[in-house]
């Protein structure tokens, strides 16, 4: 490790900055899109902070506009120039709204990088370093701020390491991590209590994908799916690698929601480089709490802000707001009815879940909703864990990378916000000669989520979906209920391939076997 890290890291970046001078109408879609997801953000009244990391620039927002919807406006940046030539653009009477800061090492880190990439240790023990770097970045600055926003940082702060120690070195996949976990502690820790956050990142860039054919009419989701799901992304930009930051940390994960994709949309950086961007949205748990509080009309969407849940043969996914929902069904006594979707996707891609599922290996379970819980009868199946989040070393099987995109789709064409991901399992049931109305009802987790299911093939073996909840009927209360065939059911949903359907998780469900 050379010993001029920062030096170097401060260089890079103003070099960068001077290259990028003269090409600001090339970011003009870019600019634009950025500076309206900020702009909705804004608190009402105009007297909000905004806390711009990584602002350069600043040819990734209209800082005028911005000015019109915050009265602070924070640029923090290691390039203190680039800062200085952002206001002298700005009309003069919005000038003293903006509030400079540089040089800011938005990293925590490269003043120690050389003692950490030296150290003998395990990779777990990179993790203690997190909490301090972020620190060391929050206290540099007059936070909190009402909206934080990563103004397409991460990659670089990425690159600068690739730069400085290589992908060869064996601690570059722990430092690498460590960045991503740092950055998202920062945003955080930098939010007011009802603040949002913004990490908005390139994930491809036309050097691995060809943008610069992409129409003005394409569906972006679709393709940042289909790129997310053939590993044709920036690794430490992956979605899921971001979201993780925030579900697997417990302290985090109950003070924080997060939604994405935010977008996706196309960023000419320059006459020669096109990158396909997304966000990732961050906001208090509280601060949304007290939003709900103070309106009676409560959207479905808002009511969708939880933790959900993923399961395909059928395949468990997250699910949300109704799309083509049963019409009279109410879930808990809430708003949200049961979604069902045919042909959520090409059939192309339906045989390709399907061969795939037929190549996974299995696992036998005697009863396949809670064992040992003590039901009356037993009902064995197969399942593949294709993802458990709640793992200590969560890892996804091949199948993952095919069931994932499958949910974005499914997700943004039923409208339904996407917070986190618990599971994703597939299951199986051979053909069998037992007469029930069903398998033994079942949650699949005791705390407020959703479930997708996604039917990998035609059957005859019918999800159904009772009226009873676990905020009635608690884990110990369950089997008896079962048992005494005491659940009522609201929906039955026969498997069709291709067909996906979302519902409330807290209520109780179960499967049924062919016949």
């Amino acid at each position: 490790m050379k010993p001029n890290t920062v030096t170097r890291a401060i260089q890079d970046q103003v070099e960068a900055n001077r290259s990028g001078m003269g090409h600001a109408e090339t970011f003009a879609g870019h600019r634009a899109r950025l500076t309206q997801e900020i702009a909705a953000r804004a608190p009402a009244g105009g007297k909000g902070r905004l806390c711009l990391l990584g602002a350069g620039n600043a040819f990734d927002v209209d800082l005028d506009a911005l000015a019109a919807r915050f009265n602070e406006i924070h640029l923090v940046d290691i390039d203190g120039a680039a800062l200085e030539g952002a206001r002298s653009r700005v009309l003069p009477g919005a000038r003293g709204q903006l509030h400079l800061h540089a040089p800011v090492d938005i990293s925590g880190s490269w003043d120690r990088l050389g003692e950490w990439v030296r150290r003998e240790t395990q990779v777990d023990s990179w993790r203690a370093e997190v909490a301090p770097a972020a620190a060391r970045v929050v206290a540099a600055l007059p936070g909190p701020f009402d909206v934080v926003v990563s103004c397409c940082m991460l990659t670089q702060l990425q690159l600068a390491l690739l730069q400085e120690i290589g992908d060869r070195h064996p601690a570059f996949e722990s430092l690498r991590g460590l960045m991503n976990a740092v950055h998202v502690r920062v945003i955080t820790g930098l939010l007011a209590p009802s603040g949002r956050g913004l990490l908005v990142t390139d994930l491809t860039t036309d050097e691995t994908y060809p943008l610069d054919v992409v129409g003005p009419d394409a569906d972006l989701q679709k393709l940042m799916a289909d790129l997310v799901s053939v590993g044709n992304v920036i690794h430490a930009a992956h979605p899921g690698l971001l979201s993780a930051e925030i579900r697997r940390d417990p302290v985090l994960a109950a003070a924080f929601n997060v939604r994405f994709p935010v977008g996706p949309w196309l960023w000419h950086n320059g006459p020669e480089r096109i990158f396909l961007v997304y966000g990732m949205e961050i906001s208090s748990k509280a601060g949304e709490a007290q939003t709900r509080d103070k309106t009676d009309n409560k959207t479905t969407g808002e009511k969708m802000a939880k933790a959900p849940a993923m399961e395909p043969g059928s395949s468990e996914m997250p699910a949300g707001t109704p799309a083509a929902a049963t019409a009279g069904t109410r879930l808990g006594g809430e708003p949200l009815g049961i979604v069902e979707m045919d042909n959520v996707i090409p059939k192309l891609y339906e045989d390709l879940i399907e061969a795939e599922a037929n190549s996974l290996g299995w696992y036998f379970h005697a009863e396949s909703a809670r064992p040992n819980l003590g039901f009356a009868e037993n009902y064995g199946g197969f399942y593949h864990m294709s993802y458990d989040g709640l793992a200590d070393n969560p890892v996804g099987s091949a199948i993952n990378a095919v069931l994932v995109p499958l949910l974005f789709i499914f997700c943004d064409k039923a409208k339904i916000p996407f917070n986190n991901l618990i599971r994703v399992r597939l299951g199986m049931f051979a053909k069998t000669p037992i007469d029930v109305e069903y398998h033994n009802p079942h949650v699949d987790f005791y705390v407020p989520h959703n479930v997708a299911l996604y039917y990998v093939n035609d059957s005859d073996g019918d999800t159904v979906v009772f009226n009873e909840t676990s905020d009635q009927i608690d884990l110990e209360q369950s089997a008896r209920h079962a048992n005494e065939k005491k659940f009522t059911q609201l929906k039955r949903i026969s498997p069709k391939k291709g067909r996906m359907m979302a519902f409330d998780g807290r209520h109780y469900h179960a499967s049924m076997h062919p016949m």
